[in-house]
């Protein structure tokens, strides 16, 4: 694979979104198993306070670097947390919904866990839609 193959790869505003999103997992994740699991934390406020802080790094980095968006911030902020609200409500209600049914003989730790992770994949999905497809849509398009 050429050099070139790779800064173009790169340049795919999914390769980007993804790389932010791996970040944003990462940080989010860790907060979120911690909350629930060391701080004694519910599931939703565990998952919520997670989304809140990932929320912030990702419009900043989303903006800029995946969407390379230069249109003025301000309507998109508001769009930008509708889309996480609906992806997170969804997301999480889905996953939490499914796995408690599809694995209703585990402990409830084990379940809440479970649902934790497969929340996570269902939200970085409904986000992704979301952000690319409404919030950070150039204006020209609109």
């Amino acid at each position: 694979m050429d050099t070139r193959d790779y800064t173009r790869l790169i340049d795919a505003p999914w390769v980007r979104f993804g790389l932010v999103g791996v970040l944003n997992t990462v940080v989010g994740y860790a907060l979120m198993l911690g909350l629930y699991n060391l701080a004694g934390c519910g599931y939703w406020a565990a998952s919520s306070v997670a989304c809140v802080m990932g929320m912030i790094l990702s419009f900043i980095l989303n903006k800029r670097f995946t969407f390379r968006n230069a249109d003025s911030a301000a309507p998109q902020v508001g769009r930008f947390f509708v889309n996480v609200a609906v992806a997170w409500f969804l997301a999480y209600g889905v996953a939490q919904k499914v796995v408690e049914a599809a694995l209703s003989g585990m402990s409830e730790g084990w379940r809440g866990n479970i649902a934790l992770a497969v929340g996570s994949v269902l939200f970085v999905v409904f986000n992704y839609l979301g952000q690319s497809r409404w919030v950070f849509r150039d204006a020209r398009d609109a």
